[in-house]
């Protein structure tokens, strides 16, 4: 039972034991002493500029078999064990906070499938609220890759289409691509996944993108974590995330990450 944080970086503040760091576009981004690399065994470590935190999702997946339970944060954001922390970020701010652990993650899967971030709204080009997801992705990203993401879904896997167009028409998603759950969940939503986005990089043409727009299959994951969870009725446990860049703009980066892990600072 892991919970992986991906990197593209050395990070200096800690983390639970119980937390493993994976180094994502390791091929380029060289090697951290401690660190897992995504650039060892099957992997596609050179898509991270394209593919974000999911190089190190995939290197897990495909390289990690004995793993109960599998989870995914951030160095920048992890879970919270409390479900209603809130997406403002600044209710942890001076207070006593534990970090979700193995532990009680597990705990939670055993009336639970699936541990993702709280659901929530996108904020659009002109920074109000977008009416849809579709929309944010519309007026944000290049539409025509969502599209070509629904057309994919239509050929390969067309019972996902209700879903997909339920979740696009809606107002709300689990971001971050952050999630805890079973092995057997973990392998099923993987190869679900990456036979979609594959297929869409076959599909389109990211050579004029600026390094943001460019990390597209990223973006594109983050929606279709949802239109999994919808189409399997998976059981969801929504939990609050904490963000150490949130909060350290009031605490330096020691102090947030003392928070985080619930212990005192002076």
């Amino acid at each position: 039972m892991t919970i992986y944080v991906m990197s593209h970086k050395k990070y200096d503040y800690p983390t639970p034991p119980d937390y493993k760091t994976v180094l994502v576009g390791a091929v380029k981004n060289g090697h951290v002493q401690g660190y897992l690399s995504d650039d060892t065994g099957d992997n596609i470590s050179a898509k991270n500029p394209n593919y974000c935190e999911l190089t190190g999702l995939y290197w897990v997946w495909k390289n990690v078999k004995n793993d109960d339970n599998v989870g995914l944060v951030h160095y920048r954001r992890y879970f919270s064990k409390y479900s209603n922390l809130g997406m403002h970020w600044r209710y942890a701010l001076g207070r006593k906070i534990e970090l979700l652990t193995d532990q009680t993650a597990s705990e939670m899967l055993k009336d639970h499938d699936w541990i993702v971030a709280t659901r929530r709204r996108l904020i659009a080009v002109d920074g109000s609220y977008s009416k849809s997801i579709y929309d944010q992705y519309k007026y944000g990203h290049n539409e025509h890759d969502l599209l070509t993401v629904k057309q994919v879904i239509a050929e390969k896997y067309p019972e996902y289409l209700t879903a997909f167009d339920e979740i696009m028409q809606g107002e709300t998603i689990s971001s971050y691509n952050m999630f805890y759950t079973s092995r057997k969940n973990f392998d099923a939503y993987c190869a679900w996944l990456f036979d979609i986005l594959f297929e869409v990089e076959k599909r389109i043409d990211i050579s004029d993108y600026d390094t943001y727009q460019a990390r597209v299959f990223g973006f594109l994951s983050e929606r279709l974590l949802s239109v999994y969870l919808k189409h399997n009725n998976c059981r969801v446990k929504e939990l609050g995330i904490l963000s150490v860049d949130y909060m350290s703009r009031k605490h330096s980066l020691k102090e947030a990450a003392l928070i985080m892990l619930g212990k005192e600072f002076n």
